[in-house]
């Protein structure tokens, strides 16, 4: 929702009763950008989430076969263009909730459309970093988790990542 809300072509009416604003940078952390490809992966993916092709042909109104201009709609991929805010992309190159090649072919695209962005894949790292499958660390191995007493250069990636991206907005 995130990529959709700051490449969106036109700005969405607020729900609320305040002053509409256009996000000035975007970070996207293991979301989905083309909707079509997730079509008919297997739920092995995301078991505890229950998700599968059902699921998101209900939430898309069809497949992509008989519903191509929705798929293209909700898919951020989509939406670049060179004035899309900047964009820092982290994702999990184990992600099974969301391939890891999402974030890559976005990362292709906003480099084609020179968009400033930043990309970062975390190795051995699953969906949404450590969260899935019960128990907030199981997934993210120790000299990849921030938190972690691994080599200060593993342990400061992120960090390392997110303080120069927000400087340079």
């Amino acid at each position: 929702m995130t990529l959709l809300a700051g490449y969106a072509p036109r700005q969405f009416p607020p729900s609320c009763d305040v002053a509409s604003v256009r996000p000035s940078a975007v970070v996207e952390l293991a979301a989905p950008t083309d909707m079509t490809p997730l079509h008919g992966l297997d739920s092995w993916r995301y078991p505890d989430l229950g998700g599968d092709t059902e699921e998101l042909e209900r939430f898309l109104g069809g497949t992509p076969a008989t519903n191509p201009e929705v798929y293209a709609l909700a898919s951020p991929l989509t939406h670049v263009r060179p004035d899309v805010p900047p964009t820092l992309i982290i994702h999990g190159s184990q992600d099974q909730g969301v391939p890891v090649a999402q974030a890559r072919t976005l990362e292709a695209a906003l480099r084609d459309a020179d968009v400033r962005h930043r990309y970062v894949e975390l190795p051995y790292v699953n969906h949404w970093f450590d969260l899935m499958w019960g128990s907030p660390t199981p997934r993210m191995p120790a000299p990849c988790s921030p938190t972690s007493s691994g080599s200060s250069e593993s342990r400061d990636a992120v960090r390392r990542v997110i303080r120069p991206f927000v400087a340079r907005l």
